[in-house]
């Protein structure tokens, strides 16, 4: 929501407010993976109010998106959309980690997986 609408105030308490019903939601659903999401965006609009800069840890990127890779792969199966979403959010992971040769298999995989859907 932030994103699409310029980043204004109001559009920031938009997303914030929608975060918070996403987690209450997933809470009830017992859905760790996405509270987890939902709680890492709902820090970054924070900092965005604030006027802060996020600092991100890599190794802790790395590690959930191989974890939302692994829930969605077994959710909805490799072919769906959201899985091939997140083998390529895991892609950028390992990339900024320093796996190169790692991530560059993975996004030949992922982009042979969408030319079949």
């Amino acid at each position: 929501l932030f994103q699409m609408n310029v980043g204004s105030e109001e559009s920031l308490q938009e997303a914030l407010e929608y975060f918070g019903s996403a987690i209450y939601l997933f809470t009830l659903l017992g859905d760790e993976i996405n509270i987890i999401s939902a709680k890492k965006n709902i820090a970054k609009i924070e900092a965005t109010f604030s006027g802060e800069e996020i600092s991100h840890d890599e190794g802790n990127d790395l590690e959930f998106s191989k974890r939302q890779y692994k829930y969605w792969l077994g959710k909805l199966g490799e072919q769906h959309p959201i899985t091939i979403r997140r083998g390529e959010l895991l892609a950028h992971a390992l990339y900024c980690s320093n796996q190169g040769v790692a991530a560059e298999r993975l996004l030949a995989k992922m982009a042979a997986i969408s030319r079949q859907v």
